[in-house]
């Protein structure tokens, strides 16, 4: 956070009209951070889409445009986009040109649904940036071939997504998944982010959509055990169904934000065997960052 303020007020150096300061007064700003769903550091891009929003109060504060171009100019992050969202990896060493992209707005494909199986909101181990630092010097086998592998499957993964292919998008996002977490066990030493649950859900996808000529639903994890399942809403009750068979009744909405307060307060169900999943956020393909009002609703 220091280092984007630092930039932005290396950038910024007199505070946003209508703030008036007697001369030689520094420009504080007061960050508050209101998280009440997501575990941070879990492998829930928690920490970029917090940067992403304080990049765009900060523009907001001093009134700059906001168009694709402004919030592509504004940062490399994905976050500031709606829709899908190319983040281009660049070639100059300072990252300057590793920008975000939007390649389809959220209104192209309303029909897909997104599910969040919150497993673990416990910090992992072994952090995003040196989970990625291990693989590029250690990985010999995996990493390489990754490097081939990527941008010919985004490639494909990106003409599925505009022509609304769900099969080829899910098959594409799970081969994407497993490839990334076998650089990890590829690496010096050798680490993992998934857990016995994270590895259920993975086998109840399976199972999901062995039952189907063409796949009902996909997963993806990052770097930690939560699962981030794309399905369409005409699948969307068979796969909670089936979640909630194998893990027991999963807690959702305000049960849920309890569950995550308190973890410990409730035990797992006694007939669930596959681990325990603490809670489940159902959503679909958003819009990106928005100002809103103190309780939450979107400002005109």
């Amino acid at each position: 956070m220091a280092n984007v303020l630092g930039h932005w007020r290396r950038t910024h150096p007199n505070p946003p009209r209508g703030v008036f300061l007697p001369a030689g007064t520094p420009f504080v700003y007061d960050v508050i951070s209101v998280n009440e769903c997501l575990p941070t550091a879990a492998g829930l891009a928690s920490s970029a889409s917090g940067y992403s929003a304080l990049a765009f109060a900060l523009a907001r504060l001093y009134e700059e445009p906001d168009t694709p171009a402004d919030r592509q100019r504004l940062t490399t992050l994905a976050r500031l986009f709606g829709g899908f969202v190319r983040w281009n990896a660049g070639i100059v060493p300072d990252g300057s040109d590793s920008i975000a992209e939007q390649i389809a707005p959220e209104t192209h494909w309303p029909e897909l649904r997104l599910l969040i199986c919150v497993v673990s909101g416990q910090k992992k181990a072994v952090s995003s940036t040196n989970g990625m630092q291990s693989t590029v010097q250690t990985s010999k086998t995996v990493f390489p071939a990754r490097l081939r592998n990527v941008p010919g499957r985004l490639a494909r993964l990106e003409a599925a997504y505009l022509a609304r292919d769900f099969g080829t998008v899910a098959r594409l996002m799970m081969e994407d998944s497993d490839e990334m977490h076998a650089a990890c066990a590829d690496s010096v030493p050798p680490f993992c982010y998934l857990t016995a649950t994270s590895e259920a859900i993975k086998g109840i996808v399976r199972d999901l959509n062995c039952s189907s000529p063409e796949p009902k639903v996909g997963y993806t994890f990052d770097a930690g055990p939560n699962a981030v399942l794309l399905t369409r809403e005409c699948h969307l009750a068979e796969v909670e169904a089936a979640l909630d068979a194998a893990f027991g009744r999963i807690p959702r909405g305000e049960e849920m934000l309890a569950a995550l307060m308190a973890p410990t307060a409730s035990a797992p169900n006694p007939n669930a065997t596959r681990g325990r999943i603490t809670g489940l956020i159902l959503t679909q393909v958003g819009s990106g960052p928005q100002v809103v009002a103190e309780g939450g609703i979107p400002c005109a």
